[in-house]
């Protein structure tokens, strides 16, 4: 993590931990967050990251490679098949493969894309 830093309530509004508990008063959300402790002393801290700043760690692909690997499994067993569709901003198709081969038809569910990020 990074440098170990006095805390204000300035500091920490800019953090993408942190949270208004009420209209006045923040909060460090870095435990309901990662679930782990912070580990700092009270009004220092060094689990500081800016709001909007977001990093891809290795971590981060090995959990997407897992999830897809997961859905391509569960698509295969399940007679499934995946289509990307440009229409409407552009939706990913989820349909029955014997279905479609008898009919021509997507008969199944649709996901926007810009539903799957921010």
């Amino acid at each position: 993590m990074g440098e170990m830093t006095k805390t204000s309530v300035k500091y920490c509004r800019k953090c993408k931990y942190s949270y208004n508990h009420s209209q006045t008063e923040i909060k460090c959300g870095y435990y309901s967050k990662t679930g782990l402790r912070r580990g700092c002393p009270v009004g220092m801290c060094d689990k500081f990251e800016k709001k909007g700043e977001v990093k891809m760690t290795d971590e981060t692909k090995n959990e997407i490679k897992a999830v897809l690997t997961l859905l391509k499994n569960t698509l295969v067993s399940n007679g499934v098949s995946i289509a990307l569709e440009k229409k409407d901003d552009g939706c990913i198709c989820f349909f029955d493969t014997a279905e479609y081969c008898r009919t021509g038809k997507y008969k199944g569910v649709s996901v926007k894309i810009t539903d799957l990020v921010r």
